[in-house]
């Protein structure tokens, strides 16, 4: 089994007037499962480390609930700005789920490339995001933060995540390819067995 996700060019169908969001599903026990937004079915069968289709989220207070088999999983509310582009993660270890929102409006600078780092693996701890080798870019992140975007050279970077304070390799990230003028979202998940990154493509 692949146990990268090939990276998705997820800005396209763009609602101008309703939010617009992608649900990444990133929980390794749920298996498939259905999304329904109010109360309306988006998304039948998604599957573990895929990213939907774009979904246009009604404005204003909106319930996202999962299901599986036709039982209700969990659900959360959040509130959906006009022309918002929103990333929604499903994640979380055992039958603990946590479904979390992030903004990627963001310009990258002409010739440059991009990148925010999602934490998104519940086991791996708190970390500090660094060069392989080298200098930490972002101390301290805790499991369902995101870090601001980076601007970077589109070039090939060895990154790595430490265990926080320390020089322990928690998760080795070996050629990160960035191409210029693009963004991407860096998500650190976990199958349920070992540490894995999966790199997101956002223009």
């Amino acid at each position: 089994m692949n146990t990268q996700i090939t990276p998705v060019d997820c800005l396209y169908g763009v609602d101008s007037l309703k939010g617009t969001g992608w649900i990444f599903h990133c929980h390794p026990s749920l298996g498939k499962i259905d999304v329904f937004i109010n109360g309306l079915r988006i998304f039948k069968g998604l599957t573990y480390k895929l990213l939907s289709a774009p979904a246009a989220f009604p404005l204003g207070r909106c319930q996202i609930d999962l299901y599986k088999n036709g039982q209700l999983l969990t659900s959360a509310v959040m509130n959906i700005l006009s022309e918002e582009k929103l990333f929604i993660a499903v994640t979380g270890v055992g039958k603990k789920i946590d479904i979390r929102k992030y903004n990627f409006d963001f310009s990258v600078p002409t010739g440059e490339a991009a990148a925010r780092f999602l934490h998104l693996a519940p086991r791996l701890g708190t970390v500090d995001l660094s060069v392989h080798k080298g200098d930490v870019i972002f101390p301290s992140v805790n499991y369902l933060s995101a870090t601001p975007f980076l601007p970077l050279s589109p070039v090939t970077f060895n990154l790595e995540a430490r265990k926080a304070g320390t020089k322990d390799i928690l998760l080795p990230m070996h050629q990160c390819s960035f191409n210029e003028s693009t963004a991407y979202f860096l998500c650190l998940i976990d199958d349920g067995q070992k540490f894995e990154k999966a790199a997101i493509k956002l223009k």
